[in-house]
């Protein structure tokens, strides 16, 4: 349980008056998907209250902007950092100082529109029976694939890092878990579909976090919330292929 609330107060903007050991955050790497599962299940509430009565475009902007307020923009901001480092044309060190720069560049502030709009676009074009199940699907997949990352690359920045209190002692069985989880929300939200879908974010957002542990020598916090972000986007992309 405890685990599970320190996965709730990093991923999240609830407030938890807790104090953790490196040893809860690590265990709670196996929960985030059902931290995806929770913001589900708020964002299909909002959705309901709200089909009836206004444009589905609108909708679906309303729901990536409360996502955005939910996770207290956590993993957007990762977007813009990462996307600043990465292609910033620098050295490893520079990129790392760039990651730590609490400003946004013209590059990482476009990277952020950019996933905003796809988020809203894509979920736009996800058939109304269909959405409740994709947002479960896009939240829990996308967090689990973030446990997975934690486990399959080395750390940057060492332990001054904001995430490596979930890097310290994470151990196989806590990504593992995370992956089984998020697959049987995928099985369970949409069947076949939803584990392609998950098959096809997570292997995006590897990719992604291969190609920044190359820039970097590891993945950072930032990188993480980025992967996050490809890893919805991917799992919106992947049901509307598979549906259409």
């Amino acid at each position: 349980m405890k685990s599970f609330v320190a996965a709730l107060q990093f991923l999240t903007v609830f407030p938890v008056a807790a104090k953790f050991s490196t040893d809860s955050f690590s265990r709670s790497v196996r929960y985030f998907p059902l931290v995806g599962v929770m913001l589900a299940a708020i964002l299909a509430a909002a959705y309901w209250l709200m089909r009836f009565k206004l444009d589905d475009g609108l909708v679906c902007l309303i729901l990536v902007t409360l996502l955005f307020f939910l996770t207290k923009g956590l993993h957007a901001d990762g977007v813009s950092d990462t996307f600043d480092a990465l292609f910033s044309g620098k050295s490893k060190d520079q990129m790392l100082d760039i990651l730590k720069d609490p400003h946004s560049g013209a590059l990482g502030t476009s990277a952020l529109i950019l996933v905003f709009l796809l988020k809203i676009f894509l979920l736009n074009k996800i058939y109304e029976s269909e959405k409740i199940a994709a947002l479960f699907l896009m939240l829990a997949g996308s967090r689990g694939g973030m446990s997975l990352m934690l486990g399959a690359f080395p750390y940057a920045r060492g332990p001054e890092g904001l995430g490596f209190a979930f890097k310290e002692n994470l151990k196989r069985l806590d990504w593992m878990m995370a992956l089984g989880i998020s697959l049987a929300v995928a099985i369970v939200a949409a069947g076949f579909s939803g584990a392609l879908a998950l098959t096809f974010a997570v292997a995006s957002m590897y990719g992604f976090a291969a190609y920044a542990a190359k820039k970097l020598g590891g993945i950072t916090g930032d990188v993480l919330g980025a992967a996050n972000e490809i890893g919805e986007i991917a799992i919106l992309f992947g049901l509307i292929l598979h549906y259409r």
